[in-house]
């Protein structure tokens, strides 16, 4: 039996063969590195900058780095370790210089030409907790363990803590054990980025990182928005987050989840799997991560003035998929404050409720206990009790329906009342529509004036104005267009156009 062939014709399959071969060869062709021996000393100029110019020679990008940052205790720890020679793990540096110079595309040319512009030669891939332990020391921000210290050459030296124990005030003999201590370093002398976020991925494997951390690793736009947006944000969302959960990333997968809620509805489910897909370059995220974004930063925008009475986070998700849901209809929230304070007051009330959902077949719930999760049908029944009630399907069997309605029938979110009514999606008239409306006024304007032949297609001179506003619903059509001078548009706003009684000569 022959074999299939692959449709097209020869020249189109050998093409795509070599296209794959080329893909195969770029993410799985060997890193090529060199292990370089260093004491502390060397390692500081490149942290603190080579040429008293304060940019270091050494950065971490932090689309694979973790922003959990030791405690006291563990750099404390650390800094004994190195004066005792006891801290052995390799530093895994990247030479931007020598990976620019093997690139093998234009986009990971400019990667390393970005940072090579900030005078940057290495990049920290894993060591970042230890190199800004070793920058804090050196800036005295805190001292190292109290203690007998006993060195290789049989000298003993006490260290008091508030004494002698910071970098400015340590024992000559402690300091030079300090500054000479050796360290291994890991270059990298030939990968492209998306090597470096695998590298990083696979030290890490298994062993600290969650799966926010690897998945911020990830080269896509999906992962750097994600990740600039949880950064942009943070001093909102850390109302909803524990420090801990912020270093560990978990604000960065809260945002992610929300987008492919956005994208997809409530009652779509997140999984680990799901997350994974969407970080990757072609996926439908990555593709619409931007509107998300921005879209995001708007709904903030609005919410800071009340995040307080908002307690959960969770109820973000509610919040949003609401305006989602009215966007899409073409209607925009209005009243802020009203859409807030009233989802705060629905929110509350159902927060007393006592009454329990059922979640699966063997699990019911309160109200407050279906905020601790995102899962889709969580929200879903969310969603159903903010609008005051109503049935919705267990499963897929039609017996599985049950009705469900909260105890206090005032907790209805009547939130239409706070959204614009459905506008017309086309904002501005053409220049046929404003050619046949100014034969048809005369060419007059509503006020009285005259319209120039040369000032029709003029937006400086003569703009199309809506005889019942755009704003409260009026369509951008023939029949809904009357021309006005800029000025008079403008003075206008959202009220309705008036025909002048006595036109202006």
């Amino acid at each position: 039996m022959e074999s299939p062939v692959e449709p097209g014709n020869r020249s189109q399959r050998r093409q795509k063969a070599k296209a794959k071969k080329r893909s195969f060869i770029l993410e799985f062709q060997q890193i090529d590195s060199k292990t370089v021996k260093v004491d502390v000393k060397q390692l500081i100029s490149l942290i603190i900058g080579e040429n008293n110019d304060d940019k270091p020679a050494i950065v971490a990008d932090m689309s694979w780095q973790s922003r959990v940052r030791w405690p006291l205790e563990n750099m404390q720890s650390y800094i004994t370790s190195l004066i005792i020679g006891m801290a052995p793990s390799k530093y895994i540096f990247a030479s931007t210089g020598s990976c620019v110079d093997v690139a093998l595309t234009e986009k990971d040319r400019k990667y390393y030409q970005s940072w090579i512009k900030k005078k940057v030669r290495y990049l920290n891939v894993d060591s970042n907790n230890r190199v800004t332990t070793i920058q804090k020391f050196i800036n005295n921000e805190f001292g190292i363990q109290p203690g007998i210290y006993t060195l290789q050459n049989g000298q003993v030296v006490e260290v008091a803590e508030g004494e002698n124990d910071t970098f400015d005030k340590l024992d000559d003999v402690l300091r030079n054990a300090f500054l000479f201590a050796p360290i291994t370093l890991e270059v990298i002398q030939g990968a492209n980025r998306k090597q470096l976020s695998d590298q990083f991925i696979r030290m890490n494997d298994g062993i600290t990182l969650n799966g926010p951390e690897k998945r911020n690793a990830v080269l896509s736009d999906f992962s750097e928005q994600i990740r600039d947006l949880t950064t942009d944000q943070l001093k909102t969302l850390g109302k909803y987050f524990r420090e801990k959960e912020i270093g560990r990333r978990k604000a960065d997968d809260f945002l992610a989840g929300l987008c492919l809620l956005w994208i997809h509805g409530p009652d779509y489910s997140i999984s680990e799997k799901v997350l994974w897909e969407a970080y990757k370059e072609d996926s439908t995220a990555n593709k619409v991560v931007f509107a998300f974004v921005s879209k995001f930063k708007e709904f903030i925008k609005a919410f800071k003035p009340f995040i307080n009475i908002i307690p959960n986070k969770n109820s973000i998700i509610d919040m949003i998929c609401i305006i989602k849901d009215m966007e899409s209809q073409g209607r925009f929230l209005q009243d802020k404050k009203g859409f807030f304070t009233e989802f705060s007051r629905v929110h509350a009330l159902l927060l007393k409720d006592t009454k329990f959902h059922k979640v699966s077949a063997t699990k019911i719930v309160q109200y407050k206990e279906l905020l601790r999760s995102r899962e889709a049908k969580y929200n879903s029944i969310r969603r159903v009790l903010l609008e005051g009630g109503g049935e919705y399907q267990l499963g897929d069997k039609k017996d599985s329906i049950e009705e469900y309605y909260p105890t206090d029938k005032e907790a209805i979110f009547n939130y239409e009342q706070f959204f614009s009514v459905v506008r017309d999606p086309r904002r501005t008239f053409s220049k046929e529509e404003k050619l046949v409306a100014a034969w048809e006024q005369d060419w007059k304007t509503p006020e009285g004036k005259t319209i120039e032949f040369d000032d029709l297609l003029n937006t400086d001179k003569i703009q199309g104005g809506h005889d019942k506003p755009w704003a409260d619903g009026g369509s951008t059509t023939q029949d809904n267009l009357k021309l006005q001078t800029k000025e008079d548009n403008q003075k206008l706003g959202k009220n309705p156009i008036t025909d002048s009684e006595k036109p202006v000569e």
